[in-house]
Formats: structure tokens, C-alpha cells, sequence
């Protein structure tokens, strides 16, 4: 086996840090908001397809609305009983 743990002969070579603190911030901050919005989304197919399996369809967009509505009071009532405080720190 060579220097670099991989079977390699040649000495490993030290990769220098070329990101910025605020760079790998934007980074991860990227990242959060993709895997969001690909939760967002599984979730909201999720109850579209449940809703459309299980509510009449004259009634389903409305049921939708409520749906949302309701969604939209509870997380806006967990974050005023944590006094404010948003996942990420952000007010």
C-alpha cells in the first residue's frame, strides 16, 4: 500500500481551503433550502394524492385550502410559543 492509504505510491497531496467561512454558510444555507423544498414537496403530493383518493372531488380544492390554512396557524402558533425563534436562527 503507498503513502496515501489507497494503494498509490505517490505522497498524498494536502488540499489547501480555498472557501471562505461565509462561502460554505451559503453553501449549507443552499443545501437546507433544496432539501426543503424536495420534503415540501414529497409531503404536498403526498396529500394531494390522499385527498384525491379520499374527498369528493367537487370538494377537494377547498378541503386543500383548509388544509393549508390549518398548516400555516399551527407552525406560525409553534413559533410564537417558542418565543420567535425560527429553526435556522433567522426572526
Amino acid at each position: 500500500m503507498g503513502t496515501d492509504g489507497r494503494g498509490s505510491s505517490e505522497p498524498r497531496v494536502e488540499r489547501e481551503d480555498t472557501m471562505e467561512p461565509k462561502d460554505v454558510d451559503d453553501l449549507v444555507t443552499a443545501f437546507v433550502d433544496d432539501a426543503s423544498d424536495v420534503a415540501a414537496a414529497a409531503i404536498g403530493t403526498g396529500l394531494a394524492q390522499a385527498i384525491h383518493a379520499c374527498i369528493p372531488e367537487r370538494l377537494a380544492g377547498c378541503f386543500a385550502m383548509r388544509v393549508a390554512l390549518v398548516l400555516l396557524r399551527e407552525v406560525e402558533a409553534l413559533r410564537v410559543a417558542a418565543g420567535g425563534a425560527i429553526a435556522r436562527g433567522r426572526n
